[in-house]
């Protein structure tokens, strides 16, 4: 038998709000109760969708990179440029993680390059940079009801 990560959370979460907490007479103890379970309950929504939110992630950030490489001086092309033809073999998320946390780094370098540039390409770019990043956020929102 492999125990569903997912299920075996969840139930503890339930289990902490629905039989622990309600017995705690301390409120402080109660609303720390009740705060597990909600941490609890996002790793369960967190655990299901982070590998492919990495992986769509990533994509998209090398996908900015292949378009900004040309338009970038120097060391910074060239450093997009191979950060660009990256990919994400490895599906770990401890991997993919990396991967995100470097092509992350390379985003804030080269959003701070492009905020002084000027031209209509720059520009497109730099909205480009802005869009993927509220689709980043969008990616991480947590569901009001995580169990």
């Amino acid at each position: 038998m492999t125990p569903d990560p997912r299920l075996v959370i969840g139930d503890v979460a339930g289990r902490i709000m629905q039989v622990l907490a309600p017995d705690l007479q301390s409120p402080y103890l109660y609303g720390t109760a009740s705060l597990m379970a909600a941490v609890l309950g996002m790793m369960v929504e967190e655990w299901d969708r982070a590998a492919d939110r990495l992986a769509e992630e990533n994509a998209a950030i090398r996908t900015l990179f292949a378009q900004a490489a040309p338009l970038a001086p120097g060391g910074l092309s060239a450093r997009l440029g191979d950060l660009s033809k990256a990919a994400d073999l490895d599906l770990k998320v401890s991997t993919l993680q990396s991967a995100n946390n470097t092509l992350r780094g390379a985003l804030i370098d080269l959003q701070a390059w492009s905020e002084d540039q000027t031209g209509e390409a720059v520009a497109a770019l730099n909205e480009a940079i802005w869009a993927e990043m509220a689709r980043s956020t969008e990616r991480r929102r947590f569901s009001a009801t995580p169990f």
